[in-house]
């Protein structure tokens, strides 16, 4: 049902700073992967099975540098989804509370009568 869910905008802001921590973490890992990328052009001996090993790690490096930048871009997909989510459900609510105060005050200057307005007007109204 969906009155069984119920989602807070603190929920929300937790949410976006782990995937800003995750974005993060994968920013760190690039980097040293990339370090290890730079240092190994000269790292090993002209041994023609030490250059083949030398060869496939270099693929592996430039393989996992691939895999981080597609799961950075992931993240950032999600990080920016959950912010467009978080900010329609905040002006949602901005919308419903204005609704609700519309209403209160509408309620609250009525009369019990239908002649003056009374509960046979909001049948009447949006509300």
């Amino acid at each position: 049902m969906a009155g069984d869910v119920e989602v807070r905008t603190q929920v929300l802001q937790a949410r976006l700073g782990q995937l800003v921590t995750l974005f993060d973490d994968t920013d760190r890992l690039k980097g040293q992967i990339a370090r290890l990328r730079e240092g190994q052009s000269s790292a090993w001996p002209e041994i023609p099975s030490a250059q083949t090993f030398s060869a496939k790690y270099e693929s592996a490096l430039r393989d996992a540098e691939n895999r981080l930048t597609a799961i950075r871009e992931t993240i950032d997909a999600c990080r920016q989804a959950l912010a467009d989510s978080a900010l329609s459900l905040e002006q949602q609510d901005a919308a419903v509370e204005e609704q609700m105060r519309v209403l209160a005050a509408r309620l609250e200057g009525t009369s019990a009568t239908p002649a003056t307005g009374g509960p046979g007007r909001l049948a009447r109204t949006r509300f």
